[in-house]
């Protein structure tokens, strides 16, 4: 029972559908009957109700409203499904445990069942965050840029993500954001104490813009590099503010660029 609802949960995870508990513990209720009743059955009656028994699952769960839509869902239930029963066949393999797979599974008496529940929830939990970061990835890859930074005869190659909703500007020039990782590149010798005290650097036309973060005005060091280069164009004199937030991790990213730098 458990580990039906798993199944059913990262394939919902997987191919982001909507459905109601209710619907999940029905479709896992009857996976749990048929498996319960499976080894009265003879071997040629068990292989022919698997497949109209995923069938069922699927519909009960996930009530599909296109064929197309249907078939995603019944792959992404089989694989979900060799996944976590793959899981469970393996910790068997690893501990020793005899089993013997017939009429549905059977095992030794000693098989540690709370074990194998444990590990197919991790197991669940790790796939589902897999999923959900591959996901972020690729949403946000049309919005990465590679581009090259130029200062001081160093180049720098880094990852910025496109922020449409950036409209930072300061004297009619769109503020691009770094992170202190990418500053320090460019300028090793400029302490973060300096910055943090606010005091006047090294820096062509570097000045503290006060901007607003969630709600909380506070002010951050922007200046003028040499270059940035992106995608063969080269922009000259562009604006960059240092952030010290964390924002790689949302961004996947070392820079935030604004469209208007782009001209869009």
């Amino acid at each position: 029972m458990v580990i039906d609802v798993l199944i059913l949960l990262l394939t919902k995870s997987m191919l982001k559908i909507n459905t109601k508990k209710i619907f999940i513990f029905l479709s896992a209720f009857l996976g749990t009957i048929i498996a319960l009743i499976s080894p009265l059955l003879n071997s040629t009656i068990n292989i022919i109700i698997k497949i109209p028994l995923s069938i069922c699952m699927v519909m009960i769960c996930y009530h599909p409203k296109k064929i197309k839509l249907f078939f995603a869902e019944l792959l992404g239930f089989y694989i979900s499904t060799f996944v976590l029963i793959g899981a469970c066949l393996g910790i068997c393999e690893m501990l020793g445990i005899k089993y013997i797979i017939s009429n549905g599974v059977s095992y030794e008496y000693n098989f540690p069942v709370g074990f194998v529940l444990v590990v197919c929830a991790v197991m669940f939990v790790g796939i589902k965050n897999i999923i959900k970061l591959v996901s972020i990835i690729h949403k946000n890859d049309k919005y990465i840029y590679q581009i090259t930074l130029i200062e001081n005869d160093k180049s720098i190659k880094i990852s910025a993500f496109l922020d449409t909703g950036n409209k930072l500007i300061f004297n009619n020039k769109p503020i691009s954001i770094i992170n202190y990782k990418t500053f320090e590149k460019l300028y090793p010798s400029i302490l973060l104490m300096d910055i943090l005290l606010k005091k006047q650097l090294p820096l062509k036309n570097s000045t503290y813009f006060e901007i607003k973060s969630l709600g909380n005005p506070q002010k951050i060091l922007i200046f003028e590099i040499e270059k940035i280069v992106i995608d063969k164009r080269e922009i000259n004199n562009p604006l960059v503010g240092l952030s010290l937030e964390n924002f790689e991790k949302q961004t996947h990213s070392d820079m935030i660029i604004s469209s208007n730098l782009l001209g869009e």
